[in-house]
C-alpha cells in the first residue's frame, strides 16, 4: 500500500538539523540573516514538490508544520507556550504548510493555463463551458485566487470575510477546470 509516511519521515529528518542550525546561530546572527537562512534552507526543502506531497493526510502535514513552527519560535525568540507556533508563523508573514501547498498548486494551474509550463502539464486540464468561461477569464480567476491566498495570511483579512467578498464565479473555480489524465 502506498502512503506518504516514508517521504514525510525523510523530509522531517532533512529539516530537523536545519532548524537546529537556526537555533545554534540565533545568538550570533541578526534576525534578518536568520530569516534568509530559513528561506534558503528550510523553506526551500519544504517547497520542493509540495504540490505533490502536500496532499498527504493531515497528520503527516502536521509533522512538517511543527518544524516550521519551531523555526518561527527560534527566529522570533518567543518560546512561550501561551503563543501557538502557527500564530508565530503568521506573525512573521510566512504561509503555513497548507497555505504554501495551495499557493503553489494555484501557481502551477496558472502557469498551465497560460502556456508557461511544459505542454504535458497544460494538456492535463480541460475547460468546461458550463459557466461560459474562456481561457482568458480562467487565467484572471486563477490570478485572483492566488492573490486571495496570498492576502489571507495577513491579520487584517479573515478567511470568512474574503470568502464573502469573492464573486460567485471564483467560488466555483473547481468545476471550471478539472485535472485529468489523457488516455492517448
Amino acid at each position: 500500500m502506498l502512503n506518504w509516511s516514508d517521504h514525510i519521515e525523510h523530509l522531517c529528518r532533512n529539516l530537523a538539523p536545519k532548524v537546529g542550525m537556526l537555533r545554534r546561530l540565533k545568538h550570533s546572527l541578526p534576525t534578518e540573516s536568520l530569516l534568509t537562512i530559513y528561506q534558503t534552507t528550510v523553506q526551500a526543502s519544504i517547497d520542493y514538490c509540495i504540490t505533490v506531497w502536500g496532499y498527504a493526510p493531515g497528520s503527516y502535514l502536521d509533522r512538517v508544520q511543527s518544524l516550521q513552527n519551531r523555526a518561527a519560535r527560534i527566529i522570533t525568540g518567543n518560546y512561550s507556550r501561551e503563543v501557538r507556533g502557527i500564530d508565530l508563523v503568521k506573525d512573521i508573514g510566512w504561509f503555513n504548510i497548507r497555505q504554501r501547498r495551495d499557493y503553489f498548486t494555484g501557481l502551477l494551474v496558472f502557469k498551465s493555463l497560460n502556456n508557461m509550463s511544459p505542454v504535458y502539464m497544460a494538456d492535463m486540464f480541460t475547460y468546461s463551458n458550463e459557466l461560459g468561461t474562456t481561457q482568458d477569464q480562467m487565467s484572471r480567476i486563477v490570478s485572483a485566487s492566488l492573490w486571495l491566498i496570498s492576502i489571507s495570511s495577513h491579520d487584517q483579512f479573515s478567511s470568512m470575510a474574503l470568502a464573502c467578498g469573492i464573486p460567485c464565479l471564483l467560488k466555483y473555480v473547481m468545476p471550471i477546470v478539472s485535472p485529468h489524465l489523457n488516455s492517448t
